[in-house]
C-alpha cells in the first residue's frame, strides 16, 4: 500500500512540472522587449517639429536704438540699422505707442545732447552682436531639429527597418532560416527587433510558452516564409507592452543594449566552433531554424564579422540613435546659453539708454555757433537722396553704391570754421577758470575737480564718454 503511495506521489509530481521549453527563452524574450520599447519610443515632438529660425531680436533692443536715432533723421524711410521702410516704421511705432501698466511712454527718445551720438553708437555696436548671437542660436536650432529626425529614423529602423515608422509588413522579415541565421547583408537578413523577436519565440513544435505565457508560435518554424514571421511577431508583441508617456532617452537605450548584450550567448548550442557565444537563445540546437524550443533561437555568429555586437544592424541604429540624442542635449544646453545672452543684451541696453538719460539731466554749457560735426559713416547710412540731408551731399554718379551719400567737403570745412571759432569765444568766455573752491562750488555751472574749478557739462560729457566706452569694450 505504501508503495502505491509513493508512485502515485512520483507520478503527481512528475505531472507538475513544466514542459522543458516552458519559459526557456523568457530572459532573452526579456532583453529584446526592453530594446524594443526603447526603441518604440517616440523622440520629443517639440524638436521634430521645431519651428525654423525661433530666436528673434528681442524689441527692446531695436527700441531703444530708434530712441537714440538723430531728430532730423528719425522721420526718414531708412537710417542705420533699418535697412527698408518697413522694418524702420515697425520701430517708429514701437517706440510712439508702446507704454506701461502707468501709461507712460516705455521707450523715449533720448535729448539731442552729445550723450545721444555715443547711445547710438553702443546701441548699434549691441545690436549688431545680438544679430550674431541670434543667427548662431537658429542654426543650432536647424541642427537640433536634423539630429531629433534622423534619431527618430535609426530608432524607427531599429523596430522592423522602416525607416519611416510604418507597421511592420511581410517585406520586413525574411523566410527562416535566413532571418534567423543572419551572414551581414541587412536588406535579405532583415536585421530588425521585429525580425530577432519572430525567430526567438515561434517554432515548429514544442512551442507552448517557451518565451512568455500565454503564446503558442508555430507560424514561424522550419521553412516558414516572411507570412509566418508576420504572423508570429503580431502575436509576440502584444506582449511587449509600450509605455506611451515617455520618450525616446540615451541612457535607456545604452541600458537595453547592455541588457541585450548580457542576455546573448549559449554555450549548449553546437552549430558554431565558438561555441554559441553570438546566439540568443537557450537549448542545445545546432542551428536556428525553429524545428523546435532548442531551434528557436537566432545566430549573430555570420553578422559579427569583428567580435562587436555593434555589427548587427538593429544594435547599430539603437548606439546611432543614442549618440545623436545626445548632442541633441549638448545643443539644447548652448541654446539655452545664448537665451541667457539675449536676455543680458537686453538688460545692457537699458543700461546704455539711462545712462545717456543721467548725462542728458546735467545742465550743458551752451556754445554759441558750435555745431557738432558729424562723421562720413552717418551720411553713407542713407540709401535715398530724401534723406541726404546737410551736411551729407547726394553724388547719383558715385562709384561706390553704398556711398551715394557723403559728406559735403564744402560743409565740413564751414563746420570747423565755426567750430574753430566758437572754441575761441568758448576760452575767451570760460567762468569757470580760476575760482577759488568757495566760489566754484556756489556756481551751478562749475564744479571744483582735485585743485581746479571746471565746466561741470564738460566733465559730464566725459563721464558719459568713459562710461559708454567700456560698453562698447564689453561687446567686443
Amino acid at each position: 500500500m505504501l508503495s502505491d503511495i509513493k508512485r502515485l506521489m512520483w507520478t503527481i509530481a512528475i505531472l507538475a512540472l513544466p514542459g522543458r521549453s516552458e519559459r526557456e527563452n523568457a530572459k532573452q524574450f526579456s532583453a529584446l522587449c526592453s530594446a524594443l520599447q526603447a526603441a518604440r519610443a517616440p523622440v520629443s515632438t517639440d524638436l521634430l517639429n521645431a519651428p525654423d529660425n525661433p530666436e528673434k531680436m528681442p524689441t527692446a533692443i531695436t527700441a531703444l536704438y530708434a530712441t537714440a536715432i538723430p531728430d532730423g533723421y528719425f522721420n526718414n524711410e531708412t537710417y542705420g540699422l533699418f535697412k527698408t521702410k518697413e522694418e524702420f516704421e515697425e520701430a517708429r511705432q514701437t517706440v510712439k505707442t508702446s507704454r506701461n501698466e502707468a501709461k507712460q511712454l516705455v521707450y523715449k527718445r533720448i535729448p539731442e545732447t552729445p550723450s545721444k551720438r555715443e547711445a547710438e553708437r553702443a546701441l548699434e555696436r549691441l545690436y549688431n552682436k545680438t544679430m550674431e548671437q541670434i543667427n548662431v542660436a537658429n542654426n543650432k536650432h536647424k541642427e537640433l531639429k536634423q539630429l531629433a529626425q534622423e534619431a527618430q529614423a535609426e530608432l524607427h529602423t531599429a523596430v522592423n527597418g522602416n525607416a519611416t515608422g510604418k507597421a511592420a509588413s511581410k517585406d520586413n522579415f525574411a523566410a527562416r532560416p535566413a532571418g534567423c541565421t543572419p551572414t551581414g547583408n541587412p536588406s535579405v537578413d532583415k536585421q530588425s527587433l521585429a525580425q530577432a523577436l519572430a525567430c526567438l519565440c515561434s517554432a515548429t513544435s514544442n512551442g507552448n510558452n517557451f518565451c512568455f505565457n500565454g503564446v503558442n508560435s508555430a507560424t514561424y518554424g522550419t521553412g516558414s516564409a516572411d507570412t509566418g514571421a508576420l504572423s508570429a511577431y503580431s502575436a509576440i508583441v502584444a506582449k511587449c507592452k509600450q509605455n506611451t508617456q515617455v520618450t525616446a532617452d540615451p541612457r535607456t537605450l545604452q541600458n537595453a543594449i547592455a541588457t541585450f548584450s548580457a542576455a546573448l550567448g549559449n554555450s549548449a548550442f553546437t552549430g558554431n566552433s565558438n561555441g554559441g557565444r553570438y546566439v540568443l537563445g537557450n537549448g542545445a540546437g545546432n542551428d536556428c531554424t525553429g524545428g523546435d524550443s532548442e531551434s528557436a533561437c537566432v545566430n549573430y555568429h555570420g553578422a559579427i564579422k569583428s567580435d562587436s555586437i555593434q555589427e548587427i544592424t538593429w544594435v547599430k541604429n539603437l548606439i546611432t540613435a543614442a549618440d545623436k540624442l545626445e548632442q541633441a542635449a549638448l545643443l539644447r544646453t548652448e541654446i539655452s546659453a545664448l537665451q541667457a545672452d539675449f536676455k543680458d543684451s537686453e538688460a545692457l541696453a537699458w543700461q546704455i539708454r539711462h545712462t545717456a538719460d543721467i548725462v542728458a539731466a546735467v545742465p550743458q554749457a551752451t556754445k554759441a555757433g558750435q555745431q557738432q560735426q558729424i562723421p562720413e559713416s552717418d551720411c553713407n547710412k542713407h540709401q535715398s537722396k530724401t534723406d541726404c540731408k546737410d551736411p551729407c551731399k547726394w553724388n547719383e554718379n558715385a562709384t561706390d553704391a553704398n556711398k551715394k551719400c557723403s559728406l559735403d567737403p564744402k560743409k565740413t570745412a564751414e563746420q570747423q570754421e565755426t567750430q574753430a571759432t566758437a572754441t575761441e569765444n568758448d576760452k575767451k568766455e570760460e567762468k569757470c577758470n580760476g575760482k577759488l573752491e568757495a566760489e566754484c562750488t556756489k556756481a551751478p555751472e562749475c564744479k571744483w575737480e582735485g585743485k581746479e574749478c571746471k565746466d561741470s557739462s564738460i566733465l559730464a560729457n566725459k563721464q558719459l564718454a568713459l562710461l559708454v566706452s567700456s560698453f562698447v569694450t564689453s561687446l567686443c
